[in-house]
């Protein structure tokens, strides 16, 4: 049985017992336990602390020229870079952006990647410069999530006439629907009844624990009407849409993780950190970003991504230790994961030959 180093603190009869690196040995049955108290301690979070907690991640995306702002997420940082996930629609305009933080400290943006990278969906990257100490959002799977289930979008909105104007909002609501047969244009999947307000676009959908789940950006059409299509431009049939239709629709945060720029190394929060099989599955995370990304890899950018995605599941696989249960799996997936990065950097050199000729 594998020996699980953990630190613990156990309150008993109001006296505070601190264990640290005690290597103990914890049995299945245990560990599914020690699961559970941790999901219910995480879902009793006060709205004023996942309040708190939202607003440290959540950014102003600020437009100079007019005045007008949009919200973002700080997903990353790299040295003194912060990376803000955002819609693409909030950044079309030609000019200047400026960053802010909830701490009102303003900071001049670059444009890292919009739309085309992520093939036509409605996100963007933008990257700015601080030393100050920023928080990092977590990002979690909105798959494992269901109709009805709890979830807060947030953001700063744009209502000029109102005292709130520019004050950072949560808005709650659920998930009210799950079923489209693909994604929408703009890579929209998942329906919520949150009433997001403008000025929010490009902020958060969180759930109860303050992870980020998806990216809000698109509200019901006026008027109640059903002209949405799906990405690849054909109409959706709206008769299999609920008849209260969704009032706000959102991209799922794994679209994102699978299709930032690599050298990022954006991941999504690990839902099972035990060694078993879905540890092991979740190491194939790049590997299928990789697969989804070739099937409409057309430029030199996009087979650049591949291959970035391509050697990372290899050392993910690399990493697995001798000892592990699941070791001559992933020798065996090290093998075929080189094949696919020989294939994508033959990919890679034939399109920059290619653009090369051309020029």
């Amino acid at each position: 049985m594998k020996q699980i180093l953990f630190s613990a603190a156990l309150c008993m009869g109001g006296l505070l017992i601190g264990l640290h690196n005690q290597t103990l040995a914890v049995s299945a049955l245990a560990y599914v336990n020690s699961l559970k108290v941790l999901q219910e301690s995480s879902s009793v979070t006060s709205k004023s602390q996942l309040h708190n907690r939202a607003k440290l991640i959540t950014v102003k995306v600020l437009f100079p020229e007019n005045g007008s702002w949009g919200s973002g997420i700080l997903i990353q940082r790299q040295g003194s870079v912060y990376t803000v996930l955002t819609n693409a629609h909030v950044v079309r305009g030609e000019g200047s952006y400026t960053i802010e933080p909830h701490n009102g400290q303003k900071y001049n943006a670059q444009k890292l990647a919009v739309g085309s990278l992520f093939n036509g969906d409605d996100l963007a990257l933008l990257q700015f410069e601080s030393t100050q100490n920023y928080p990092i959002a977590s990002l979690k799977a909105i798959s494992g999530l269901q109709e009805g289930d709890k979830v807060f979008a947030v953001g700063y909105p744009y209502q000029p006439e109102s005292e709130n104007n520019g004050k950072f909002s949560l808005v709650p609501g659920q998930i009210s629907f799950l079923g489209l047969e693909q994604p929408l244009m703009g890579g929209y999947k998942v329906g919520t009844s949150n009433d997001f307000l403008k000025g929010m676009s490009g902020g958060a959908l969180l759930n109860p624990q303050g992870e980020v789940v998806g990216v809000n950006g698109m509200h019901k059409h006026l008027f109640g009407t059903c002209p949405y299509r799906y990405e690849n431009g054909s109409p959706v049939d709206c008769s299999k849409l609920p008849q209260e239709l969704p009032r706000s629709w959102t991209i799922p945060i794994e679209k994102v993780v699978e299709q930032a720029p690599c050298k990022l190394d954006i991941s999504l929060v690990n839902p099972n950190p035990s060694p078993d099989f879905h540890w092991f599955e979740g190491l194939k995370e790049s590997s299928t970003a990789a697969g989804l990304l070739e099937s409409a890899a057309q430029s030199p950018e996009q087979w650049e991504l591949i291959v970035c995605h391509r050697e990372k599941a290899i050392e993910q696989m690399q990493a697995v230790p001798s000892t592990s249960n699941f070791y001559a799996r992933a020798q065996n997936q090290i093998a075929q994961y080189k094949e696919d990065l020989n294939y994508a950097q033959l990919q890679l050199e034939k399109l920059k030959r290619e653009e090369a000729a051309r020029q």
